[in-house]
């Protein structure tokens, strides 16, 4: 890809993304600490900053997110929420593995007050049916009054779940079939004139390879896939013409303002 614009953000940790707010963006961004004991859990220990950026995305507020929600913290490989996705100026879906027994990572939908810095609900997202899969993939799409929210599993073939805003449980309402056999890991969505955009990065034996672009329509039916691209950089082809491996792209939020795309992109979970 060739951006217009490209700017690193002068903030220390990796997965960050924006939301836009009052002329400004917010922001939520991860740090992780790994213990230097390894065997002894957790492992590693996440912290989320609150950031706050001007229209040149400049920063201008760079404070740690505190856990005041109360909640029990279950024993697991890494504590503290990760990877946040702000879906509002005061809610994220967020990755946690320590909010249940099961030693595995789920969707969580954090609580938080942007003025005071603290955290205050974070409950995990309960999809019938998939109670015991590794869960990292959900994306919000919009939601119906105050009663429910649409997200979107990232992974071909999609599937697209109905959440309680309530209780947070769900059901599959719908999947997505295509005729790409892919394994995609995570990305962003944002609504468009045509329906929604969505960028998913597309990763083949644990190795990211390319990331492509979606559209989809009211109906969550999928009208266009691109080709592959990197957000930094030129694709590299091997002698058989296959993909190599590239650098870890992650993009974690994307915005239209004034027909520009805004998208907060971490590569190799440094940037």
């Amino acid at each position: 890809m060739n951006p217009i614009f490209e700017k690193k953000l002068d903030i220390v940790g990796f997965n960050a993304c924006i939301y836009p707010l009052d002329n400004e963006y917010i922001g939520l961004i991860r740090n992780c600490y790994n213990h230097e004991v390894r065997g002894v859990y957790p492992e590693a220990t996440n912290t989320l900053y609150f950031f706050k950026l001007n229209s040149n995305f400049d920063i201008l507020e760079y404070n740690i997110l505190e856990d005041k929600s109360g909640r029990v913290i279950h024993k697991s490989w890494v504590t503290g929420p990760e990877d946040p996705r702000l879906i509002s100026p005061t809610n994220a879906l967020v990755i946690t593995c320590d909010t249940n027994t099961r030693w595995k990572a789920e969707v969580s939908i954090m609580s938080f007050d942007y003025h005071s810095k603290i955290i205050s609900n974070l409950h995990p997202i309960q999809i019938s049916g998939l109670e015991n899969n590794i869960q990292k993939n959900w994306l919000y799409i919009r939601s119906y009054d105050d009663e429910y929210s649409d997200y979107l599993y990232s992974s071909f073939p999609f599937k697209i779940a109905r959440i309680s805003n309530k209780t947070f449980t769900g059901n599959i309402i719908k999947t997505i079939n295509t005729d790409h056999n892919l394994v995609s890991h995570n990305g962003a969505i944002t609504k468009i004139s045509e329906g929604y955009l969505l960028t998913t990065r597309i990763k083949k034996n644990y190795n990211y390879n390319y990331s492509l672009w979606i559209i989809l329509d009211e109906e969550l039916n999928i009208i266009k896939i691109s080709t592959p691209f990197l957000f930094k950089g030129k694709l590299e082809y091997d002698t058989n013409g296959s993909i190599n491996i590239s650098p870890y792209e992650m993009c974690m939020s994307l915005h239209v303002e004034n027909n520009i795309l805004i998208a907060c992109v971490s590569i190799d979970d440094k940037d």
